[in-house]
């Protein structure tokens, strides 16, 4: 049986996200200032960014006109990790990662901040998202690395060339969303990410789209705990929530009905 467990040194993972949103805080703007002091010295980078919304009527209906809201980036100075902060939703990101309890550090340091000038937060949903870019080395496929249940099916007569999956499975209150893509037709990052990427690397770096190769798959898993209505929550609650949803998520990525036993021995590097 291959070691599933620990820090695996040839990781497929794209992007570690995690946010939580609250109901409106109009007075974060006027803190945005401070809280970025207090956040210099590992996070110097700061970035105002506007974010358009759009709600589109069913049924034929005129659609509501774009509306736009403030947010701020806050940034490693090499931008491989850091938090947007907005005035109902604050998300954390990391391009390199090793483990939860790193990144749950430098989360745990920004909600308190938010909590030190906002007082409290009224949350309406968390969630740990985690995309993985699954790439095959030469003479390989994709078969040797996924379960085939998150493959396409085969049918006789036709030649499986790609796919798409969505699936939500359960876990206690929470929810994980899992998205599997694996077609020569798909970019190689989430359409929704792209525009949160596109502003991380900064007009030095621009983001040029690319296509998934054949045989590539994007594993796409949104661990998430939605409530109905605002529930006032303290620092520790939070931090426990994101610690299970990351857990969840994880479990999930490393279950054997998920990836084979060959990709792990390759991601530990003894393949």
């Amino acid at each position: 049986m291959t070691d599933r467990s620990g820090i695996l040194p040839h990781s497929p993972l794209l992007y570690a996200l995690a946010s939580v949103r609250f109901a409106p805080l109009p007075l974060l703007p006027s803190k945005i200032p401070e809280i970025h002091e207090q956040l210099r010295d590992a996070t110097p980078l700061l970035q105002n960014v506007q974010q358009q919304t759009q709600l589109v009527m069913t049924h034929g209906a005129t659609p509501i006109a774009e509306s736009s809201t403030q947010a701020w980036l806050i940034m490693a100075s090499d931008r491989s990790f850091g938090v947007q902060l907005g005035t109902e939703q604050v998300l954390f990101f990391a391009r390199r990662y090793s483990r939860f309890a790193a990144f749950g550090e430098f989360i745990t340091r920004c909600l308190g901040l938010l909590f030190e000038h906002m007082k409290f937060l009224d949350v309406t949903g968390t969630g740990v998202r985690y995309v993985d870019h699954i790439k095959p080395r030469q003479g390989e496929t994709l078969a040797d690395y996924v379960a085939e249940d998150f493959l396409t099916p085969p049918v006789p007569t036709f030649d499986p060339i790609g796919g798409v999956s969505q699936y939500i499975y359960g876990a206690g209150e929470s929810q994980l969303r899992v998205r599997s893509v694996f077609s020569a037709e798909a970019l190689s990052i989430p359409v929704d990410l792209i525009g949160l990427i596109a502003t991380i690397q900064g007009p030095e770096n621009p983001l040029i789209l690319t296509k998934l190769q054949r045989d590539e798959m994007l594993l796409d898993m949104d661990s998430v705990l939605n409530f109905s209505q605002p529930r006032r929550q303290d620092l520790k609650e939070i931090e426990k929530t994101l610690d299970n949803l990351h857990k969840n998520a994880n479990a999930f990525f490393r279950h054997d009905a998920v990836c084979t036993d060959f990709a792990f021995e390759v991601w530990r590097g003894e393949k």
